[in-house]
């Protein structure tokens, strides 16, 4: 548990032992924050006022069911209304996902807020060859794994990368190259299939050349810190980057990742 005086930054931190703690705090205002260590239970902040001694606040958690049913978004501009993205990311008329500058788009219905093991299958192109992003199991947007595949405009041209993001800041966990026959489905502008599995801690990846119907397997990547097991999958954008996405579904279950 993280606490404070109403105002201030959350600096103090305390451990729950036996399902409780005991603070001795003047009178005032404070505001406290409670995050499981554990996967399970939803955060909790709350403000609170004391008046006096031996005040004793019941704060039950709210637990968190795993997402079981499929996300599949139409691009038009009733379905952006329930998800949170940035304005610019508009779709266009052919119903693709235009992603445009940097930010994270993710669904806002809670059913889809809590993936464990998923896959992401779409088709997508990079329109000026920068880099094609995705955000999963976040639990806001602010932290987050983040996987690129990178096209031959990037800093790093024809990569997967993965990072992981935490408050906002990226950490690089690894990459892998693409190797040369794959990346030729992966020009600007030209549409190319894609498949992201993540189960435990491992991404693997495979691209589909829509022309040819070829399939590249790219590999896997591993979080070996375990940082985030749980949370929303969405898109992410980056800030020189460009993108269409048309297909983008994400799903669970034996059947889904066996496929």
């Amino acid at each position: 548990m993280k606490y404070a005086a109403q105002g201030q930054p959350l600096r103090n931190v305390v451990s729950i032992q036996n399902r409780g703690v005991k603070l001795d705090l003047p009178a005032g205002d404070y505001v406290l924050e409670i995050r499981s260590t554990e996967f399970g239970y939803e955060a909790l902040q709350k403000s609170f006022s004391l008046t006096s001694d031996n005040t004793v606040l019941e704060l039950p958690l709210k637990r968190i069911a795993l997402s079981t049913e499929t996300l599949s978004p139409t691009w038009n501009s009733s379905e952006l209304q329930s998800w949170e993205m940035p304005e610019t990311w508009r779709p266009d008329s052919k119903r693709r996902l235009v992603v445009k500058g940097p930010g994270v788009a993710f669904p806002r219905d809670e059913n889809y807020r809590y993936y464990k093991d998923f896959k992401i299958s779409s088709s997508a192109a990079m329109l000026n060859g920068v880099a094609l992003s995705f955000a999963m199991r976040a639990p806001d947007s602010q932290n987050y794994y983040l996987l690129q595949l990178t096209g031959e405009k990037s800093d790093e041209p024809y990569a997967v990368r993965l990072f992981v993001v935490k408050n906002g800041v990226e950490q690089r966990i690894r990459a892998i190259n693409i190797p040369r026959s794959a990346a030729r489905a992966m020009g600007p502008g030209q549409f190319f299939g894609l498949s992201i599995k993540m189960i435990d801690y491992t991404v693997t990846v495979e691209i589909v050349d829509s022309e040819t119907g070829a399939l590249f397997p790219l590999g896997g990547l591993t979080d070996p810190a375990r940082n985030f097991g749980v949370g929303a999958v969405g898109i992410a954008g980056h800030a020189n980057a460009e993108n269409a996405i048309e297909r983008f579904v994400v799903c669970t279950g034996s059947k889904c990742l066996s496929e």
